[in-house]
């Protein structure tokens, strides 16, 4: 994983279906999350809702209203 190159606090991994979260950090991740994040084209400070993130033991993944059944790191947002 690469390591964030500035100081942009996460979105809590705990956070409320409905919540909205800002795109924060393109960089932070892995190679695959960032990937992600082109093809779907998503704008560093745009503000999206989560449906859901599902914890696991040393990751955590998003999945936002917005693009539906498509998998984010949650290293990549911010809570707003």
């Amino acid at each position: 994983m690469k390591k964030k190159t500035k100081e942009v606090p996460s979105m809590g991994i705990y956070t409320s279906r409905g919540a909205r979260v800002e795109f924060s950090d393109a960089e932070a991740g892995y190679p695959h999350d960032q990937e992600t994040l082109k093809k779907n084209k998503l704008k560093l400070g745009d503000i999206y809702t989560v449906d859901k993130v599902d914890v696991y033991g040393f990751s955590s993944t998003l999945y936002l209203k917005e693009f539906p059944g498509v998998p984010f790191n949650t290293v990549n947002f911010s809570n707003v």
